[in-house]
């Protein structure tokens, strides 16, 4: 009876320690994964028990902190890190639909995208003015948006007219039919209508008010290197010896060595014209999608 007492008692004990170290364990200062060796230490485990968690406790810190480290050496380009010198004269070199893309990605970056160092160079060259002229401004951005929306007097603008007419070049006198775009500047705004002049048009004949639906800011040159297809849209520039050479909406029939054929623009047929006199306003559409060009973004 001593003997079996003697071991029940020793069962107890060691069962009350494991209970004990368990209750330790799941108690203790060790939260997941932010166990570190400091905390361990406070546990009370037994024995051998201590020596192997504290170890591998020790090893998977090590090996989150060597592949932090890892992380930071193979992290991508940081923006913040720059100057904010460098960071302006990076921006400034951005188009306008880059620009509008990137105000959206965070504070830091509208803040960027919409300030007046970025934005008054564009208003003076889109609008045609000097800094002396917009010395006093600020919040070119919206100035600018407001300004596309609603030219001023003096503005340079293309305006359309629909029909036939006639030029003379180097060819003789060819007739063209279509929607051509005009070159024109605005002498006077009342409303939504403006007085506009042609250049090069004795302005008591062809001085004329039109709606803002019929004028449009000269488009942006084609990128260099585009390929146009058959069945794209593009405008033709119609020349002429007294450099009243509009641009007329067509669509190309076929190409051929760098020579695009379009179709109803002049009233005798097809023509063939060079690439420099093309620009394309929108792809053919296909089986599978329609590519458009895109517009300027107005922010």
């Amino acid at each position: 009876l001593g003997a079996r007492g003697s071991g029940t008692a020793a069962r107890g004990a060691a069962g009350r320690e494991r209970a004990g170290t368990s209750a330790s364990w799941h108690g203790g200062d060790v939260r997941g994964r932010s166990a570190s060796s400091d905390s361990v230490s406070h546990l009370s485990l037994s024995g051998g028990l201590a020596s192997p968690l504290l170890e591998r406790v020790k090893s998977l810190g090590s090996l989150r902190a060597r592949r932090r480290a890892a992380r930071e050496r193979e992290a991508p380009f940081a923006w913040e890190s720059l100057p904010e010198a460098v960071q302006f004269a990076i921006v400034e070199l951005l188009d306008m639909r880059t620009l509008a893309a990137i105000s959206c990605v965070s504070r830091a970056a509208r803040r960027f995208a919409l300030h007046d160092i970025v934005w008054r160079p564009l208003y003076c060259r889109k609008f045609l003015q000097s800094a002396a002229d917009v010395k006093a401004l600020t919040g070119f951005a919206e100035l600018f948006r407001r300004r596309l929306k609603a030219p001023q007097p003096g503005d340079q603008v293309q305006v359309l007219w629909e029909g036939s007419f006639n030029l003379v070049s180097s060819n003789g006198v060819t007739a063209y039919e279509g929607r051509a775009w005009w070159e024109a500047r605005i002498v006077e705004r009342d409303g939504d209508t403006y007085n506009i002049h042609y250049p090069q048009w004795d302005s008591a004949i062809w001085d004329e008010w039109v709606t803002r639906d019929r004028i449009r800011w000269p488009p942006d040159p084609d990128v260099e290197g585009t390929i146009l297809r058959k069945g794209d849209t593009v405008e033709v520039k119609c020349l002429s010896t007294s450099g009243r050479s509009p641009w007329l909406e067509t669509t190309i029939t076929r190409v051929e060595d760098e020579r695009y054929h379009v179709g109803s623009v002049i009233i005798s047929g097809e023509r063939a014209v060079p690439r420099r006199n093309v620009r394309l306003v929108r792809r053919a559409r296909t089986s599978h999608h329609l590519i458009s060009v895109p517009k300027c973004a107005v922010m």
